[in-house]
C-alpha cells in the first residue's frame, strides 16, 4: 500500500473531479450512471490505501444512494471486505447474509463473495468449508493470477485436511500455470511437503528438489530445499 500511495491518491482526485464536474442529481436522483462508478473507484483506492473506515463510508454512501442494483451490489461487496479487514465480525456476517439472500449477483460478484467467505472460513478454522468456497470462486472467476493464488491456498488447505494427493494436484496446477518464480518455488516445496512416505511419486519429487538445488536462483534457499528433501525420506 505504501509504495502505491501516489497512484491511489491520483485515482481519488480524478474520480472526485469527475463527480464534481459531471454529477446530474435531480430531485435526489443521480441521472449520470457513471457517478456511481467514480464513487466505487474512490472507495477501492481508499481500501487499497488501507484507509478502511473512509472506504466503508464511501461504499455505504453508494449502497444508500444508488438506484442501480449492480452498483449497490458492488458497494456492499466492498463494504463487506472493509468489515473483514477491520475485524467487524457481526457486520461482516450480516453483510454476507444480505448478499446471499437479498441481492442478485453476477458471476464476477459471486466469485468475490466466495473469496470473502473462504477467507472468513479460514480465519475461523473451517478449512473444508473454505475449500468449497474457493472451488466455487475458481469456477466463476476469469482473473488468472487470482485463480493461481486460490489453487495455492487449496494446496495448503488440503495439506491441513490430510488430503496429500489432492494437495499435490493443486500445487501441480499452480506450477502448470507458469506464475512468478516465487510462486513456482513455493509450490514445488509445498508439493514435496505433502508427500506421504511410501507413495510412488517419491522419485519425481526428489528429482525436482535436486534440480532446485542446482539452480543458482535458489542459492539463498538451499536450507529450505534440503530440509524438504530430508522430509521425503
Amino acid at each position: 500500500a505504501k509504495s502505491a500511495q501516489s497512484s491511489f491518491d491520483n485515482a481519488i482526485e480524478k474520480a472526485t473531479n469527475a463527480i464534481q464536474q459531471h454529477s446530474m442529481e435531480i430531485d435526489g436522483d443521480e441521472k449520470n450512471k457513471l457517478i456511481d462508478h467514480n464513487y466505487i473507484i474512490i472507495g477501492q483506492a481508499q481500501f487499497y490505501k488501507q484507509d478502511y473506515v473512509a472506504a466503508l463510508n464511501t461504499f455505504n454512501y453508494v449502497t444508500r444512494k444508488s438506484k442501480r442494483e449492480e452498483n449497490k451490489s458492488w458497494a456492499l461487496i466492498w463494504s463487506t471486505r472493509c468489515h473483514q479487514a477491520l475485524g467487524n465480525h457481526e457486520s461482516l456476517k450480516n453483510n454476507l447474509l444480505v448478499l446471499e439472500e437479498d441481492y442478485y449477483l453476477n458471476k464476477k460478484q459471486d466469485a468475490i463473495l466466495n473469496e470473502i467467505q473462504a477467507e472468513q472460513a479460514i480465519n475461523e478454522g473451517y478449512y473444508l468449508e473454505s475449500k468449497q468456497h474457493l472451488l466455487k470462486a475458481i469456477s466463476k472467476s476469469k482473473e488468472k493470477p487470482k485463480i493461481t493464488r486460490m489453487y495455492f491456498i487449496l494446496g495448503q488447505l488440503d495439506n491441513l485436511l490430510n488430503n496429500p494427493q489432492e494437495s499435490q494436484e493443486h500445487f501441480n496446477e499452480v506450477i502448470k500455470r507458469n506464475p512468478d518464480y516465487e510462486f513456482v518455488f513455493n509450490a514445488k516445496l509445498n508439493r514435496a511437503k505433502a508427500h506421504v512416505p511410501g507413495k510412488t511419486n517419491y522419485d519425481e519429487l526428489s528429482t525436482s528438489l535436486q534440480k532446485m538445488l542446482k539452480d543458482v536462483k535458489n542459492k539463498e534457499y538451499q536450507d529450505q530445499i534440503y530440509f524438504t528433501l530430508a522430509s521425503l525420506q
